[in-house]
């Protein structure tokens, strides 16, 4: 937090564990566009390079643009701060890692679990079946909420969907 004096620039540094292609984006960033070097030899380079920077856009194939920028993409797991000449940020113990690893591993497994279910749900002619298939989506889905409520992490309802129109 700035308390009142004015902030040019920013730290990005990462919650837990990050995918290796946004390891680039730890650093500084200024809110002023310029780049450079601090006195302490941070390097840093405009916000925008890092928040919508065009070379992120991630189109699917019914058109829809996503921004999928190192610091506001998906999965993304920094947290910005005012620069602090001199503070490095703290490394995170192996162990936090490897849980906080494990933990969304597990969300991705339900993810595709879920959309499998729903999957076979619409593709089926068997009513009977359907009903099944929806009702175990359904429950797969409630547990994929609770162990993420119980792991203090995100779910994402979204990543379970195989239409645009679902709730």
């Amino acid at each position: 937090m700035s308390f009142g004096v004015p902030v040019e620039l920013i730290f990005s540094r990462l919650k837990y564990y990050v995918p290796r292609r946004f390891l680039a984006s730890v650093g500084g960033y200024s809110l002023d566009g310029t780049e450079g070097v601090t006195a302490d030899g941070v390097r840093y380079k405009p916000l925008e390079f890092a928040a919508d920077n065009p070379i992120d856009r991630y189109i699917t194939r019914s058109g829809k643009v996503y921004q999928d920028g190192c610091i506001t993409g998906f999965n993304c797991r920094h947290i910005l701060s005012d620069y602090v000449p001199g503070a490095k940020p703290q490394a995170i113990p192996k162990r936090v890692i490897e849980r906080q690893r494990a933990i969304e591993e597990k969300q991705r497994e339900y993810e595709r679990r879920i959309r499998d279910y729903k999957k076979a749900a619409v593709s089926t002619t068997n009513k009977d079946e359907a009903k099944r298939l929806h009702k175990k989506a359904k429950d797969l889905h409630e547990e994929y909420r609770r162990y993420s409520v119980k792991n203090k992490v995100a779910w994402y309802p979204d990543r379970v969907r195989i239409f645009d129109n679902e709730d």
